[in-house]
């Protein structure tokens, strides 16, 4: 079974007899190991790991056939890539869903994921994260390696004047901001300023946020703010910008709302994309409730009433789904009318970013 960063990757085969079988690969970190596991799986598969998401291209790992393996003694500062080898056949590539930055808590990869056509979001081009100010040397050098080649920064002059980012200093690495205003949950509170949803439920001025309340303002922030989204999928369309990143500052709202109408207009299935949204769940939530519990007590909020906006919810990303669906046919309807995306556009997302 896939394991719990999200579904494997692989591509339809003939094996076993002849039968159509679609290889599950997944990697996920245990213990500063990666633990590699795949199905089905027999003593003749190669895996090879290396650097590249596109060529196996590293070295073969030892295995008993079972179908996992433990790989250790890693070089940190590389991203790796498992590339499943049936015989001499190529039939799967993965990798760590999230990307062991110490400064980061949500920088993921947008690779691997399946679309209804039976193709996959390639590997190391796209990654979502959260804010960048903190990340340290060795994440400097880890995404230097990376290859990372555009940041798009969707946080306000507010919260990048609280916390810069942080990016390694090459030539053909670039920034580029797309404020857009606020998100949900956002770190800083700073005066009388209360833009975001997370300052009025501080101030006491807003009691409830529901999954409901908080989908509506993600359909809202398409709607009104769909201009430096677009622009950023512009971006993306664009392999010079490959490896390109877009965060916020936690990485979840606006950065999620992006990374969701990415995915939908690849063709990966909503419940896949709400597997993904879901994620930060794991990775950053916890740190976030703890960080944000004891000031909603001091303003007397509970904060089961406002859970929602500090946490990953998966109605709250199917409402928005849902409603972009009921007033737009779907969110390629959306994106091609109100928002003004040309369907070239997307075309060109799919051709680059499928395999």
């Amino acid at each position: 079974m896939p394991g719990p960063e999200g579904p494997g990757t692989g591509a339809s085969g003939d094996r076993y007899g002849g039968a159509v079988t679609t290889p599950m690969l997944d990697v996920e970190r245990e213990d500063g190991a990666l633990v590699v596991r795949w199905a089905p799986a027999s003593p003749g598969d190669r895996l090879v790991v290396g650097e590249s998401p596109d060529e196996a291209d590293g070295h073969e790992v030892a295995h008993d056939g079972s179908g996992e393996a433990r790989l250790g003694d890693l070089d940190p500062a590389v991203r790796h890539y498992v590339h499943l080898h049936h015989g001499d056949a190529p039939v799967a590539v993965a990798a760590e869903r999230l990307v062991p930055l110490e400064g980061t808590l949500n920088f993921r990869d947008l690779g691997g994921y399946r679309t209804a056509d039976g193709r996959q979001v390639r590997w190391g081009r796209v990654f979502r994260s959260d804010a960048l100010g903190r990340l340290t040397d060795a994440d400097l050098t880890y995404l230097e390696r990376l290859g990372v080649r555009l940041v798009c920064d969707f946080r306000d002059d507010h919260e990048t004047q609280k916390a810069p980012s942080r990016l390694p200093a090459h030539p053909d690495l670039r920034m580029e901001r797309f404020p857009i205003g606020a998100g949900g949950d956002t770190n800083e509170v700073a005066g009388d300023r209360k833009d975001g949803l997370t300052d009025l439920v501080l101030a006491g001025r807003l009691g409830e946020v529901s999954p409901e309340t908080l989908g509506d303002f993600y359909v809202g922030m398409l709607e009104s703010r769909s201009e430096p989204l677009v622009a950023v999928l512009e971006r993306v369309a664009d392999p010079v910008n490959h490896p390109v990143v877009f965060h916020c500052t936690a990485g979840k709202d606006r950065t999620g709302v992006l990374a969701a109408v990415l995915l939908s207009v690849l063709g990966v299935d909503d419940e896949r994309i709400l597997d993904d949204y879901e994620l930060t769940d794991r990775y950053r939530t916890p740190h976030r409730l703890a960080e944000v519990a004891p000031r909603l007590a001091e303003a007397g909020v509970e904060l089961d009433k406002v859970r929602a906006l500090f946490s990953a919810q998966r109605p709250v990303l199917a409402r928005t789904l849902a409603t972009l669906d009921e007033r737009y046919g779907s969110v390629r309807g959306f994106l091609t009318g109100p928002a003004g995306v040309d369907p070239a556009t997307i075309e060109r997302l799919r051709e680059i970013l499928l395999v």
